[in-house]
């Protein structure tokens, strides 16, 4: 490599200090630092609130938000036909009647697929509201790598079609524009510069994007600092007190925070509340950056590819530069860095040709991220405590459009209950943060996992305890 194994160090970084011993009290504390945390914190100081977050180590370097490649999804790591398939079982479970069964699960999954593009949108919005110059690009390309895949993909967006979605999209004309297309194979080639052969086709959905994670997050911090939001970095949660009506979080450097109302914005963090079931798996997750050569095609007609693989290969570019992923491990070291770096690179090849002429030592620079998932794959979102303490995970790339809708969502839920509703609509929205937060507290929850129980661990158990249903708060 021309560098050391090393960080994503291309934007100005956001040092807020640490706060050791200090007693500090707010309406709405925020543990972590990613886009989950930021977008919680910009929906409630926007509204009035007394916003403090703390991260556990230096801001940005350890935040999955800031770690991943970064696109923004329509949709989610399940294909749509299969959330179906496991939703409609689990109405069936809890009694539903054969004849609604059908009716509901599709509600839910249109709900569910509405709260994804609503936060595309809003990561499209904060980087526009705040002039975070960002890079945001909309646009995103997933790739089949057969015709079975090819065909899933055009059931989903034909689903997502009949949904209306289409309503969505801005105006252009007299009709609103169409939120995806389809590509055959030769027109994705064209389009991507893939291999012949490789991808069996594709789809563009314009809901979806790419963006420079850290540009964002450092920008938005920075931001939300001078609204008023305290940050503090190197400052890491270690158990929770209930013993009054507030929640006191008591931190490893010292520090004691007292809050009205805790967002645990990551997952790592709810080991810290013994009444918060451990669902949380993670992975280590890594982005390679490569200088593309001079006139190359890679992804010259689209911002970001993402194909049907699991785990799926992903390359964003940003002027001439390729940011990709593909490999992950439960590991991380610099070892492991550098033989991930020559793996996604050799990857990489096989699926643009322009990038045959580098050698590993063209690999400008690659690290990884804690990806955080639910046991089954699904957002993790509960809230307990009467609704004082909300937990939140999901898959990084995947979940960057979710993490900054339930984030925003969170926030106005807590600027509703701290602040007494001025008007008819403040109820209104009240109430509909708090269905749409449900949503996702309602998804199948999976298998119950110890705490410290490794991803291949966890998936080769044979038995696991249940989780319990989650508080409604």
């Amino acid at each position: 490599m021309r560098q050391r194994v090393g960080y994503d160090d291309e934007v100005r970084g956001f040092s807020p200090p640490s706060c050791p011993n200090a007693n500090l009290s707010c309406q709405l504390l925020v543990v972590g630092g990613g886009l989950s945390a930021l977008s919680a914190a910009e929906a409630a100081v926007t509204r009035g609130l007394d916003v403090i977050v703390i991260e556990k180590g230096v801001f940005g370097r350890e935040a999955a938000s800031g770690l991943n490649a970064g696109q923004f999804l329509t949709g989610w790591a399940k294909p749509i036909d299969t959330m179906l398939v496991e939703l409609a079982r689990q109405e069936q479970d809890r009694g539903v009647a054969a004849d609604q069964v059908q009716s509901r699960t599709e509600r839910r999954v249109r709900d569910f697929l509405r709260r994804t593009i609503e936060g595309c949108q809003r990561i499209v919005q904060l980087d526009r509201d705040y002039n975070l110059r960002a890079a945001v690009r909309q646009g995103a390309t997933i790739a089949a790598m057969n015709a079975a895949d090819m065909a899933g993909l055009e059931g989903a967006y034909k689903f997502m079609e009949d949904a209306n979605f289409r309503a969505l999209m801005p105006i252009v004309g007299k009709r609103h524009a169409p939120f995806f297309q389809t590509h055959s194979a030769r027109e994705l080639q064209k389009m991507c510069g893939t291999a012949d052969g490789f991808y069996a086709g594709g789809v563009t959905d314009f809901f979806g994007g790419s963006f420079h994670p850290r540009r964002l997050l450092n920008g938005l911090a920075r931001s939300l600092r001078n609204k008023g939001v305290r940050f503090f970095q190197e400052t890491e949660a270690q158990a929770l007190d209930f013993t009054d009506h507030r929640v006191t979080v008591f931190c490893e450097n010292g520090a004691a925070i007292k809050a009205d109302y805790v967002f645990m914005a990551n997952s790592y963090a709810r080991h810290i509340n013994g009444d918060a079931l451990e669902r949380a798996i993670f992975l280590y997750n890594y982005v390679v950056v490569v200088d593309l050569p001079e006139r190359s095609n890679v992804l010259n007609g689209t911002t970001v590819l993402s194909d049907t693989r699991d785990p799926c290969f992903y390359a964003r570019r940003q002027r001439r530069r390729l940011y990709m992923g593909y490999v992950e491990t439960a590991e991380s070291s610099s070892e492991i860095t550098r033989e991930v770096a020559g793996q996604t690179l050799a990857e990489a090849q096989r699926v643009f040709p322009a990038l045959s002429v580098l050698g590993e030592h063209d690999i400008a620079g690659a690290w990884s991220g804690r990806v955080f998932y639910t046991s089954d794959d699904y957002p993790f979102v509960e809230r307990r405590h009467a609704g004082r303490v909300t937990s939140f995970a999901a898959p990084s790339d995947h979940g960057n459009s979710l993490a900054a809708k339930v984030g925003q969502l969170v926030g106005e839920l807590v600027a509703h209950a701290v602040v007494k509703p001025a008007s008819d609509e403040d109820v209104r929205s009240r109430y509909r943060a708090r269905r749409q937060l449900k949503l996702f507290e309602g998804f199948p929850k999976g298998l119950r996992l110890r705490p410290g129980m490794r991803y291949q661990e966890a998936a080769a158990a044979e038995e696991l305890e249940p989780s319990a249903e989650a508080d409604g708060g």
